[in-house]
C-alpha cells in the first residue's frame, strides 16, 4: 500500500500509531509529478508489511504546520471528457460561544461496521454508561 500524502503546510511528520512498518519519504516518490517544485507539502508512506490481509486497520497521523488555516483542494476527473471537479474545503471557525452548562446535547456516532465486534463493542458500551453516569453527576450539581 502507497500512500500520497499533500498538505497546504509543511508536512513535519506522519506516525503510524496502528503499529504498522511505515518508511516514510518527505517529498514525491520517483515518477510522481507534483503541480509546484515545493516537496515539503508532500510525502509517501509505504506499508512494508505484505504478508497477507491486514489483521487490523492502518492509522496515520499526519502532523502539519497552518492546519487551522483555512484551505480548499480541488482535483478533477482525470479524464478529459469529463467535467467532475471534487473539492474539500476546511476551516477552523474562531468565535465565542457562552457558557451553558448543563444544557449541552451530546451526540455519539459509534461505527458497528465488522471492525467493531466483541470486545471493541463491549468497551464502547461500557464508555457510554460511563458518560451517562458523568452526566448525571454534572445536572445533580
Amino acid at each position: 500500500m502507497n500512500v500520497i500524502v499533500q498538505q497546504s503546510g509543511v508536512i513535519k511528520s506522519i506516525s503510524c500509531p496502528s503499529a504498522h512498518l511505515i518508511p516514510l519519504n518527505l517529498g514525491f516518490l520517483h515518477g510522481f509529478e507534483a503541480p509546484s517544485e515545493d516537496r515539503s507539502h508532500f510525502a509517501s508512506v509505504t506499508l512494508t508489511d505484505t504478508s497477507g490481509f491486514l489483521a487490523q486497520d492502518v492509522t496515520l497521523v499526519v502532523s502539519a504546520m497552518d492546519l487551522d488555516s483555512p484551505r480548499c483542494f480541488m482535483e478533477r476527473h482525470p479524464r478529459s471528457n469529463h467535467e467532475t471537479t471534487a473539492m474539500a474545503l476546511t476551516f477552523v471557525p474562531r468565535f465565542t460561544l457562552p457558557d451553558i452548562k448543563g444544557e449541552m446535547e451530546y451526540v455519539f456516532v459509534v461505527d458497528r461496521s465488522g471492525g467493531m465486534q466483541g470486545e471493541r463493542t463491549r468497551l464502547v458500551r461500557e464508555a457510554l454508561v460511563v458518560l451517562a453516569f458523568l452526566r448525571l453527576q454534572l445536572l445533580s450539581t
